[in-house]
């Protein structure tokens, strides 16, 4: 495993773990926090001679903004959610963002139903940055699960 495999495994728990607490402890994802994350991994894909990943990276940040926001205005998820995203896709890379943020949603969806379930109702606050970071550092963590979720999807 490469020095940047590490580095990019490190800075996500690193940022996800600060997003979970900031969210849980205040209700928002920091602004500083996601877009240092985002600076730091483009930097690091240019300073490690990756550069011709920036534009996938950009590209997945602007549609994983565009897919997004209709939940933001609906109020689904905050805008530090989408930001933590895209964040992440900076360390991650095009494919791993796709599968977090559907891992993330289906995480998410189930947590939800559970809480339905034991009767906390529909206006209950659920903190999304935790299912993000589940997905995120599963998907980072464990190299086979994005292979099996790639073919459970026909090999996208």
């Amino acid at each position: 495993m490469k020095i940047v495999e590490y580095v990019d495994k490190i800075a996500i728990i690193a940022m996800m773990t600060a997003a979970v607490y900031t969210d849980i402890r205040e209700g928002k994802i920091y602004n500083a926090l996601t877009f240092s994350f985002f600076v730091g991994g483009v930097c690091l894909r240019i300073l490690t001679g990756d550069a011709a990943r920036v534009p996938g990276i950009l590209g997945a940040a602007a549609a994983v903004t565009a897919l997004l926001f209709p939940f933001y205005r609906l109020g689904g998820i905050g805008a530090g959610d989408i930001k933590l995203f895209a964040a992440a896709g900076a360390f991650m890379g095009p494919l791993l963002l796709a599968q977090c943020v559907g891992l993330a949603f289906l995480i998410g969806g189930a947590a939800s139903a559970v809480l339905l379930l034991m009767g906390k109702g529909l206006r209950h606050r659920m903190h999304f940055a935790v299912p993000i970071a589940v997905s995120a550092i599963a998907l980072s963590a464990v190299p086979s699960l994005s292979e099996r979720i790639t073919a459970w999807c026909g090999g996208l």
